[in-house]
């Protein structure tokens, strides 16, 4: 497996709703089998920019590539290659985890019961796979939300707050299933969150969005290193506070 291997490639987007810039220039590359984390406060742009890699909105500038495929010159060949999971799982509650990942299954064209069953162990989930989802917990779910995401063999995953209220047992779990997928599958994982300190340990390389433009990026161990300074002006300090308490 070659390390230097790009499966997804972000290049100058650009995204104007409204008159107003919400995307600003925004580049990265991710690399085969690594843990990829988009790092930012909540509402400052990282789901927007998941949506735009994903085709789900169009920007004004900018291109994405999936292994080399242009999303916008052949669509369906790039996004055949990853596989999604945006803004939590959803599923159908009254049905089992095995049900749930049948009917998902359908929408790639059938998926095998040995299938689901590997899926179903990759996550950590056996024994526990005919039971309701609504009697599941949320670090099972996530992990349901996981497997989801695999169904299509995809090259990469795309996970927006997959951590998000876990305990830490539950992020380990995470962190164990993401170390199998990148190790012995060779799948790449890209991670959006809002808190540094949750995917410190989980990611090799981080970009970090604020207000839709690049802060920093680069591996995590180097950007915890820097010392990073800001002179911060405000006529409600206050207001201030609160916010930076509430998004760190």
């Amino acid at each position: 497996m070659r390390m230097d291997e790009v499966v997804l490639e972000v290049k100058n987007l650009e995204l104007t709703l409204k008159k107003r810039k919400i995307i600003n220039d925004i580049s990265f590359k991710v690399f085969k089998g690594s843990v990829f984390g988009f790092l930012g406060p909540n509402g400052f742009g990282k789901t927007t920019t998941i949506k735009l890699i994903l085709g789900l909105l169009k920007p004004n500038k900018g291109e994405v590539f999936i292994n080399n495929t242009s999303l916008r010159k052949d669509y369906y060949g790039a996004l055949s290659q990853i596989g999604a999971l945006i803004e939590g799982p959803a599923f159908y509650e009254y049905l089992s985890a095995e049900e749930n990942l049948n009917i998902f299954g359908k929408y790639s064209g059938g998926v095998s019961k040995e299938k689901i069953k590997e899926l179903i162990e990759i996550v950590g989930l056996s024994g526990r796979e005919k039971e309701k989802v609504s009697d599941y917990s949320l670090g099972m779910k996530q992990r349901l939300g996981i497997a989801q995401a695999l169904i299509n063999d995809p090259q990469i995953i795309i996970l927006d707050e997959p951590i998000n209220g876990l305990d830490p047992k539950g992020i380990q779990d995470i962190r164990n299933i993401f170390n199998y997928l990148t190790k012995e599958k060779q799948i790449t994982v890209f991670i959006s969150s809002h808190i540094l300190s949750e995917i410190e340990l989980i990611c090799d390389k981080v970009f970090i969005i604020y207000n839709g433009s690049e802060i920093a990026q680069g591996a995590i161990n180097n950007l915890i290193k820097e010392e990073i300074k800001y002179e911060i002006h405000s006529q409600n300090v206050d207001k201030l506070i609160f916010r930076i308490e509430k998004y760190g």
